[in-house]
Order: structure tokens, then C-alpha cells, then sequence
């Protein structure tokens, strides 16, 4: 009866707690921060009581130069005229060529992956040429009730020239519509600054906030405006650049992070918020509906180094989409985009599940491989 059923219902929440408090334990000797401290049992009774829900995604695009830092260019074209420009892909139907032959392709789950509505806010960032990182965001969408770009994307597209732009289109998963919560963010570490912007969602992030925030530093804590999951992954990154920072590359002009020093952060914020799943799934009958995966599609930049992510925590499911034009690589420039915004399928490549790219103004240039997930794909296609 129902006393029965609530003995049973102690006992699973008592044994998902201590395996919960095991797992936090491995984490935090692993934790080269001395801050980070072990989550309280509070949380994780609510945790026991959560039904998951499912994410959707946002659409964003970039062009980064690997030539030099100086190689600036216009995104207008890319932001606002192409046939499937940032602003036609806050409203239009995707246009995802070649997803359809990825191994783990599911119909059911394109729709909520990649979203066709994306009018929760839109921003753009850039760099100066002094290294500034700039922005110019806001809570509204991109387009107006006309489906026509309104005049502060005009503006700020007037005179935009950079070797780096990030432009982003918002479909909320966490945090209000704002300006605080579009994307681009900017994050500031000793003297470099980095834009980052995500597509995807962190799964269950309303209940794993608290968890997070204790395994962010105080100082990238203290950098977060808005209450989004993106932004807060965002400070994970710096977190963990942060730890890295005695093994600074070191140039005649001033102190920046290596290519390898960004990528290697990125990768450990990816596997920090794939091991949520952890969390969760012990709360589930049946883990492998992974319920509360999430999807990381990230790209970060401080002007001089460019990583991007196509992630989706669950082995058995594919990420938001991701393409980058190789022929546009061949000519010095990357242009990385959630759909090929001249909406043609040569000459772009769809990402593979669970890979980091990794590029930098110098020329190195290098994709990764963050799970088995990922090494099975390369040999599926």
C-alpha cells in the first residue's frame, strides 16, 4: 500500500543520494580549484521529483580569419542579405543538407534540436583592433513583427569590420527574454578577453543551477549578468582556462592562451556538463532515454583563437546542427554556421557528433574527437 510505496520511495532516494554524494566526492578531489565544494542534499531531493524536458535550440554563425588578426571583414552579407542570412534563420524552416545520413539521425528529434523559430533576442560580437571584445545585443528578436530587421541591426552592422564576428539568434531554453541573456556573453581573464555564445541546453539546468554555480571560480562567477545555462557554461570555460593559466604561451607583444590551451578548457567544460547525465540518470528507470541529456554546441573566441563544439550528451542521440565551409577555409577565412547561410549544400560540411575544431590566427588548425561517439562516426561516414 501506500506505506509500502513510500518505504520504497525512501530507500530509492536515500541509495540516488549517497551515490550522488560518491559521485560529487570523485568530482571534487578531481578539482584542481580548492573552492569547489560538494552540492548539498537538499538539491538532490529535489532532483529525485524532476521529469526532464526536452531542449530546443538556437542558430548561430561566424567568421574567424586564420590568416592574421588584422584580416578584417563584413557580415553583412552573412547576417543580413544571404538566402538563409542569421536574420531569415530566426524564422524560416531549417535547411540542414546531409543530416538525414548521420547515423544517429531520428526525424522526431530534428524539429527540437534545430529550431525553426529563434525570436528570444539576437546579438553580435567582434573584436577591436586593440583586442576589445564589443557587443551589441538585445531581447527582441532580430526581425520585427514584419520579418523585417530592425534598425539596431542596421546600425551596428554599419561600420563592423572584424577578423572575428560572432552573430547568434536566441530560442530560449533558460532565463527570461533580455538583453542580458543574449548571446554573445563577454568573459575577461588576465588580460584576454573571450566571446561565447551556445546553441543547445544544459538538461535540467533549473535544478542543476546550484550544483553548477559551485564548480565555477568566484571571479567568473562574478562576470555572469543573466540567469541562462548558456552563460553560466560560459564561466565553467573560464573556470577551467583559469587553472590553466601558468601554462600561458607567451609572445614579444603581450601574455594570450594557446590554441591548445582553449581547447583543452572547452573539452573539460564538455565533459563536466556530459557528466551531469550522471546525476540524472540514476534518478530514471530506464537511462537510456536520456531524458536529461544535453546540447552543447559552443564556440568561443578572445580574438586570436577560435574552438567550437557540436555536442550532444547522449550517445545514442545526434546535436543541433553544425557546418563549416571548407572552401572558404582554403581562402583564409572560416565561416562556421547552424545552416549554410547561402543555403547550398557544396562546399559545406556537417560536423561530426561530439567534435571540437580548433583553429587560431597563426594557422593551427585541428579537429578533436570528445567521445567514443564521435570516433564511431568518423568511421561511419
Amino acid at each position: 500500500g501506500v506505506h509500502g510505496w513510500r518505504q520504497r520511495r525512501g530507500g530509492a532516494v536515500r541509495g540516488a543520494m549517497a551515490e550522488l554524494s560518491r559521485i560529487c566526492c570523485r568530482q571534487a578531489q578531481r578539482a584542481p580549484l580548492a573552492h569547489r565544494r560538494i552540492a548539498t542534499m537538499a538539491m538532490f531531493v529535489r532532483l529525485v521529483l524532476v521529469l526532464p524536458s526536452p531542449t530546443v535550440g538556437c542558430r548561430w554563425g561566424l567568421t574567424f580569419s586564420l590568416r592574421n588578426e588584422t584580416a578584417a571583414h563584413d557580415p553583412t552579407h552573412w547576417i543580413l542579405e544571404s538566402e538563409n542570412s542569421l536574420c531569415k534563420q530566426a524564422w524560416v524552416e531549417p535547411f540542414l543538407p546531409g543530416i538525414e545520413h548521420e547515423r544517429l539521425y531520428d526525424e522526431r528529434l530534428v524539429a527540437a534540436r534545430n529550431h525553426k523559430t529563434n525570436l528570444d533576442g539576437f546579438g553580435l560580437g567582434w573584436f577591436g583592433e586593440d583586442g576589445t571584445a564589443h557587443v551589441c545585443k538585445s531581447g527582441c528578436g532580430i526581425v520585427d513583427e514584419s520579418l523585417n530587421p530592425g534598425p539596431e541591426l542596421h546600425s551596428a552592422l554599419l561600420d563592423l569590420r572584424s577578423h572575428v564576428v560572432f552573430g547568434h539568434v536566441r530560442s530560449g531554453t533558460q532565463g527570461v527574454n533580455s538583453e542580458a541573456n543574449a548571446h554573445p556573453f563577454v568573459f575577461k581573464l588576465n588580460g584576454s578577453q573571450f566571446l561565447w555564445m551556445h546553441n543547445g541546453g544544459v538538461g535540467c539546468f533549473v535544478h542543476l543551477n546550484a550544483y553548477l554555480r559551485l564548480q565555477v571560480s568566484p571571479s567568473a562567477l562574478a562576470q555572469v549578468r543573466g540567469d541562462t545555462d548558456s552563460e553560466l557554461a560560459g564561466a565553467l570555460f573560464i573556470t577551467h582556462l583559469e587553472a590553466q593559466s601558468q601554462h600561458r604561451l607567451k609572445t614579444p607583444r603581450e601574455g594570450r592562451y594557446s590554441p591548445e590551451n582553449v581547447g583543452a578548457a572547452l573539452a573539460a567544460t564538455i565533459h563536466d556538463l556530459a557528466a551531469l547525465d550522471d546525476l540524472i540518470a540514476i534518478l530514471e528507470v530506464d537511462s537510456s532515454t536520456c531524458k536529461a541529456g544535453s546540447s552543447l554546441n559552443f564556440a568561443v573566441s578572445d580574438g586570436f583563437t577560435l574552438a567550437v563544439t557540436r555536442y550532444r550528451s547522449c550517445s545514442t542521440q545526434a546535436p543541433p546542427s553544425l557546418y563549416v565551409h571548407s572552401a572558404a577555409a582554403t581562402r583564409g577565412v572560416l565561416q562556421i554556421a547552424s545552416e549554410p547561410w547561402d543555403r547550398r549544400s557544396d562546399g559545406w560540411d556537417l560536423l561530426t557528433k561530439d567534435e571540437m575544431l580548433v583553429a587560431s590566427a597563426e594557422g593551427a588548425f585541428w579537429r578533436q574527437c570528445l567521445s567514443p561517439a564521435c570516433i564511431e562516426d568518423t568511421c561511419f561516414t
